[in-house]
């Protein structure tokens, strides 16, 4: 009979292990997909976990969610979690996600309609919307109009949540944005701005959009939760690149767009491994617009 009994747990594996509590706090963006994907799928319970997901508005703020401990693992930009760690806090990264791709069209310049910008030259003393200073979006357009020739220190950078952008444009409180999907399209096909250009089509290939982060010491004592999430988040990859439009359906659970809006939404690409070279590249870039007083070490910055 306990032979029985002990074979019987061999044979159901982790599955047979209490799940592990886990909180996750993410953005709207729709590189976030996986994520959501994940939780509807039943990915991560299928890994042993029992996680939430909890949308966070603006990026800056997600850091502070995990000195709370609101959350145990946060989806944030390279640049959210690089800014961090130089402020102080205590972070590594526990995973990969999503990374630039020459492919990618679900991020764009957006002017307003009314706005009569056409170049980025045209940005000069004007109002432009991102998700967080020092987020990726912020960052990426300022290392962009610098390989266009533009000083940005000369463009006025306010910040603004994904799901505001269009009113903030079309009340003329900006005069573009820095947008994402599925809120980038929902802002032309509104009529309130135009593309100007998909400016993430020309940042270096495999270069780390968003990450996911937690506190050091919460990495440490939990080494099994680190684990399953890893392997859950890299099966809600897989689904995303296999099955488009359910993916994108999980994701609207969350976001609550029409879902003609969500189906022509690209979700971005993944990779779930992080390497240090892919986060000293950021280092180096945030270096050269003064965001550190002194400089991460990316050689500690990703947890084993």
């Amino acid at each position: 009979m306990l032979r029985t009994l002990a074979l019987l747990l061999l044979v159901a594996g982790p599955a047979a292990a209490q799940d592990i509590k886990l909180a996750i706090g993410s953005s709207a963006g729709a590189e976030s997909t996986p994520i959501f994907v994940a939780a509807d799928e039943g990915l991560f319970k299928k890994h042993g976990l029992d996680a939430t997901v909890t949308l966070v508005p603006l990026m800056p703020n997600l850091p502070a969610a995990l000195i709370s401990n609101s959350v145990q693992i946060a989806f944030m930009t390279a640049t959210t979690f690089l800014q961090a760690v130089a402020g102080g806090l205590d972070f590594v990264a526990v995973s990969g996600g999503s990374v630039t791709s020459h492919q990618s069209t679900n991020i764009a310049f957006i002017a307003a309609t009314q706005s009569g910008i056409h170049t980025p030259a045209d940005l000069v003393g004007r109002r432009v919307g991102v998700p967080g200073l020092g987020a990726f979006m912020d960052i990426t357009f300022r290392y962009w109009l610098s390989e266009k020739n533009v000083d940005w220190r000369k463009v006025n950078f306010v910040e603004t949540t994904f799901s505001s952008m269009r009113d903030q444009l079309k009340g003329g409180a900006v005069d573009a944005v820095g947008g994402m999907d599925p809120y980038a399209k929902s802002i032309v096909d509104a009529g309130t701005g135009y593309v100007v250009a998909q400016f993430l089509q020309e940042v270096p290939e495999g270069k780390p959009v968003a990450l996911f982060a937690s506190q050091r010491s919460w990495a440490l004592a939990n080494h099994e939760a680190i684990a399953r999430f890893r392997a859950a988040y890299t099966d809600a990859v897989a689904f995303v690149q296999t099955n488009h439009d359910k993916a994108l359906m999980d994701f609207g659970h969350y976001v609550k767009l029409p879902p003609a809006a969500l189906l022509a939404t690209d979700t971005g690409h993944y990779q779930p491994q992080l390497s240090v070279e892919q986060l000293q590249w950021w280092i180096d870039v945030m270096t050269a617009q003064d965001k550190f007083a002194e400089k991460p070490d990316a050689s500690h910055l990703i947890a084993p």
